[in-house]
């Protein structure tokens, strides 16, 4: 019941019932006013089918990738480009990944997955993932790009370890001077 431009967000294949069915995801993107999707599903070969699905259906809507644990791999298998949080860590970094693989330099994009890879299991990878903001907050602040990483209540400040573990992760990947 609008006149704007709809964008889908396909949630994690873990949140259950909150993802997708092949079929409900059909039917979403052949509705008039959707134009994208953020394909959330974290699971590499849902990516696949999902996007060869709505590409098979509705050509002209974009699907982006989103995790950014294995955006080499949603790159490689194809997207209009992506929605990762870790851009506002490595902007450069996710935009040269794209660009790599549109130029079908899989030597170069592997290695900028490498930089991103750890950065990534780091920020959504540990335990528990309820704090992936918080982590993400941190890296800017540890990055000079945030002055406070406080986060609403229920999630407080990292622990002296987690955030050792960031830093010790930024410098690693050369994305923080030590």
């Amino acid at each position: 019941a609008t006149d704007l431009s709809v964008f889908l967000y396909q949630a994690p294949v873990l949140t259950g019932t909150m993802a997708y069915s092949q079929d409900i995801l059909e039917a979403l993107v052949a509705l008039p006013r959707v134009v994208a999707i953020k394909e959330g599903s974290w699971e590499v070969a849902t990516y696949e089918a999902n996007r060869r699905l709505v590409k098979k259906c509705a050509p002209s809507v974009a699907v982006m990738a989103s995790g950014d644990e294995h955006l080499l791999t949603s790159y490689v298998l194809g997207s209009e480009g992506s929605l990762v949080s870790l851009a506002i860590i490595v902007p450069e970094l996710i935009v040269s990944l794209d660009t790599a693989v549109r130029r079908n330099d899989l030597k170069s994009a592997r290695k900028i997955h490498d930089v991103i890879y750890p950065l990534a299991k780091a920020i959504y990878g540990t335990a528990p993932a309820s704090h992936a903001n918080a982590r993400l907050k941190t890296c800017l602040k540890l990055l000079g790009r945030l002055k406070c990483d406080a986060m609403r209540p229920p999630i407080g400040p990292l622990s002296e370890t987690d955030v050792k573990a960031l830093r010790q992760v930024l410098v690693e990947t050369g994305v923080l001077s030590e």
